[in-house]
């Protein structure tokens, strides 16, 4: 915009010490003409599973105006530099003079045959104007990460989309668990994968002890995982991919055996550390308070009273494969020094 200049958004908030600024907004420059301000509070990433979940990519957008005189007939615009996108006008009949407006309705169309289609992840950046018979009064912009369709955006964003990757319907998991059964029938127990319909916690102990043999009969490769992936995401495999391949990050390795044990009727548990992943199942039918548990002591209380097992998943990558026993001590190790 011809004429416009740039303030941080420290400056601006020293001038406006009632409005509360998020994060989202700090990676913002805003442009200014002296008399109107948008603030978009936008995820820094976006991506099909998201989309999926319903989670939204705008939380909320402020139009300020802080001239002396009020103004009628406003549009605010937003366009994207990508498909991922559809624009979107919003009408503001009247803005009074000092007046911080909450834009209603921050629902946007993603297209999700864009986001379905990404392999690998792209930057975008969302433009907000503001406009007065096609005058533009200011404007605002905000990077997006759109994400690959197989790719989780870490803890720090989305972090219980981490579900959405847990596939128990992958075609690839009725082989593990027809192994499963197998390993049942040879050690001379029912082969119903059950769950907990026996509410027994050592019937559900053994279903996953089964499911153990049966991915470790898979003879998987360890596959080393991005830096700091529980902060950041990383692309993961389908369980299919995983087979097809060969290959597990401890992530891919997680998400597989959380598959199987959703796919016998157990609840699959997810459990990060810094740097690293594994997998739990509840050996009684409860599951978490909330979809993402910030507090270990939670996890640490259910494995001491026999509600929860947890097991290292990348055991399964050993030549040869380590014993599930082997698996649930490493884990408890690991949630000890967490």
């Amino acid at each position: 915009m011809e004429g416009a200049s740039c303030i941080t958004i420290s400056q601006w908030q020293c001038a406006h010490p009632d409005v509360q600024i998020t994060e989202n907004h700090r990676r913002l420059q805003l442009p200014v003409n002296g008399k109107f301000k948008i603030i978009p509070d936008v995820a820094t990433s976006i991506s099909y599973a998201a989309w999926q979940n319903s989670v939204p990519l705008i939380g909320g957008v402020s139009v300020e105006n802080y001239s002396p005189d009020p103004v009628s007939g406003l549009e605010l615009k937003l366009t994207t530099s990508s498909g991922f996108l559809n624009s979107k006008t919003w009408k503001i009949d009247r803005l009074l003079a000092g007046d911080l407006l909450q834009v209603s309705d921050c629902q946007v169309d993603l297209d999700p045959g864009y986001l379905g289609g990404l392999n690998e992840a792209e930057k975008s950046q969302l433009s907000f104007e503001l406009v007065l018979d096609e005058e533009v009064l200011a404007t605002a912009k905000a990077d997006v990460r759109v994400l690959a369709r197989e790719e989780w955006g870490g803890i720090n964003q989305g972090g219980e989309l981490i579900a959405a990757f847990v596939m128990p319907n992958d075609p690839a998991i009725a082989s593990i668990l027809k192994t499963t059964a197998k390993i049942l029938s040879r050690h001379g127990h029912s082969t119903a994968l059950d769950g907990y319909q026996s509410n027994d916690p050592k019937r559900a102990y053994l279903l996953v002890t089964a499911i153990w043999n049966a991915i470790c009969s898979l003879k998987l490769t360890y596959a080393n995982p991005p830096k700091s992936f529980e902060r950041v995401g990383q692309k993961t495999r389908t369980p299919h991919t995983v087979i097809e391949q060969g290959l597990a990050t401890c992530l891919d390795s997680t998400l597989l055996f959380s598959a199987a044990i959703e796919a016998v009727g157990l609840n699959p548990v997810v459990i990060m550390t810094d740097g690293h992943c594994f997998a739990g199942a509840w050996l009684v039918e409860k599951t978490l308070s909330q979809v993402v548990e910030p507090e270990p002591s939670e996890l640490r209380k259910a494995i001491a009273g026999h509600e929860l097992v947890a097991f290292e998943t990348t055991l399964v990558t050993h030549t040869p494969p380590a014993r599930f026993k082997i698996a649930v001590q490493t884990a408890k190790a690991a949630m000890r020094e967490s």
